[in-house]
């Protein structure tokens, strides 16, 4: 395995939380990563980024661009100052933090924007579909978690099969549907709160197609 670049960053601030996550997603351009993978990565990286912060009291990381057998990929190194995890089955419970929902926006928000420049527009209205969901939702550790994860499935779905016959017409209905169950939760969970719901009622910007 062969390191091709290698960027070491300090993490002591919520800045470099973000450099971090700006540094990831460089060398996961420059690897060649599918959309989807840079998200996952980026993701992560904003993440593990987040923990030593909070909850290790700061540290570094290294990113790496690597490249073995022709293939290249990014890996990130980090190393905290914290004492570990005193409590393994609390940190394992299901539910989302503010921190992960953040980082989830983020990355929603980044495919919203990139995805049709890359060939996905469904995907884009689909990641889009989940932003509204994060930023409407009055409580997201209430949310269905398979609603979440249905609109994830969806956006790694409509990437992967992006070269059959069939898939931009079959890709825009579900996202299409996948709106619609969105809509209609977020109609319901805020029906007291008519602020939200001229927002969740009007037609998305993003294109399908």
């Amino acid at each position: 395995m062969t390191t091709l670049k290698s960027e070491r960053l300090d993490i002591r601030s919520s800045d470099d939380v973000v450099r971090a996550r700006q540094a990831t997603r460089t060398l996961a351009i420059a690897a060649g990563l599918s959309l989807v993978d840079q998200t996952k990565i980026i993701t992560a990286a904003s993440e593990l980024a987040r923990n030593t912060l909070d909850y290790g009291g700061g540290g570094y990381v290294v990113v790496d661009l690597i490249e073995n057998a022709g293939r290249r990929g990014v890996r990130l190194s980090f190393e905290d100052r914290g004492p570990g995890i005193p409590d393994i089955e609390a940190a394992l419970k299901d539910g989302f933090s503010k921190d992960s929902c953040e980082d989830m926006f983020r990355a929603a928000h980044d495919i919203k924007g990139d995805a049709a420049t890359f060939g996905y527009p469904a995907a884009g209205a689909t990641a889009d579909s989940l932003c509204r969901i994060i930023e409407h939702a009055p409580d997201i550790g209430k949310v269905p978690s398979q609603l979440i994860v249905h609109h994830i499935n969806a956006i790694q779905a409509i990437v992967r099969e992006r070269t059959k016959l069939d898939t931009v017409s079959t890709a825009s209905e579900l996202s299409r549907q996948l709106r619609g169950v969105a809509d209609e939760y977020l109609a319901l969970v805020n029906r007291d709160r008519p602020e939200h719901l001229e927002a969740i009622l009007a037609p998305s910007i993003v294109p399908t197609e």
